[in-house]
């Protein structure tokens, strides 16, 4: 018998244990990353909010026992990432700002 089918983890107890490990790591928003493994190699898919985090990530995958290497596909959010809901929200509070006078109207020339 090799080293390799007494130390084999099924795929399914590998990716339930990397799941949990990034469940648990501080700082780490899990919610955001995907988990597959397939022959004891683990693949991270996903969004996370910083680099910092993307490197914890794959650093939790390779703590647990099983994974034999690591595929990081994660992407990661800018801090400003900017939406429509901004703009959406960004309109009326201006509006109702200049009604009180707390600011200026940028379209108004001079002082």
């Amino acid at each position: 018998m090799t080293d390799d089918t007494v130390h084999h983890r099924p795929d399914a107890d590998v990716k339930s244990d990397v799941e949990e490990e990034l469940d648990w790591t501080p700082g780490l928003e899990a919610a955001g990353i995907g988990v597959a493994v397939e022959h004891g190699v683990g693949t991270l898919t996903g969004q996370v909010g910083s680099h910092a985090e993307r490197v914890q990530a794959g650093r939790a995958a390779l703590r647990v026992t099983g994974v034999r290497g690591l595929a990081e596909e994660l992407g990661v959010r800018g801090p400003n990432v900017r939406t429509d809901a901004d703009a959406d929200l960004r309109r009326p509070c201006c509006a109702r700002l200049r009604r009180h006078g707390a600011v200026g109207d940028r379209r108004r020339a001079g002082p």
